[in-house]
């Protein structure tokens, strides 16, 4: 019995982490919808870049999805993009940052399409970032 008493004095209390009190399931969901809303930025903005060959400013708003649906992919799944070599690096920098950082980023990401295009494609895909900056939003807050 003294060996055990013993054992647990001597060790250290785990260090918390500034994102410990955020449930596990809500970080994996935010990263899932915002990868699956990058990836569906990078689709639309394809379809965007050739359905829309009359507006120019649309055509920038489609390009302007395809390149932060890339970021976007890049920041919450590096797997995406192994063949890069500093893929991990911008997704482990961001994610010892504070998530309210990276809710600015989506909203930003949201609201510069949407502010040169309303159109089908750029609204339902700034709509899916809209919702993973939400997410980041919520986890910010924290607990009550």
């Amino acid at each position: 019995m003294n060996f055990l008493r013993s054992n647990a004095t001597t060790e250290a209390p785990p260090t918390p982490t500034p994102h410990s009190d955020v449930p596990w399931l809500l970080t994996t969901g935010a990263k899932v919808v915002a990868t699956i809303a990058g990836l569906f930025g990078v689709a639309s903005g394809f379809m965007g870049v050739f359905f829309n060959i009359l507006s120019p400013t649309c055509i920038f708003a489609a390009a302007l999805l395809m390149i932060e649906g890339l970021l976007m992919a890049l920041l919450e799944a590096p797997c995406f993009c192994t063949f890069l070599d500093f893929a991990y690096m911008p997704s482990s920098y961001l994610d010892a940052k504070p998530h309210w950082i990276k809710a600015v980023l989506y909203l930003l990401f949201a609201i510069i399409p949407l502010s040169f295009c309303i159109g089908f494609t750029t609204l339902l895909a700034c709509s899916l970032i809209l919702v993973s900056c939400g997410l980041y939003l919520v986890m910010a807050l924290g607990r009550k």
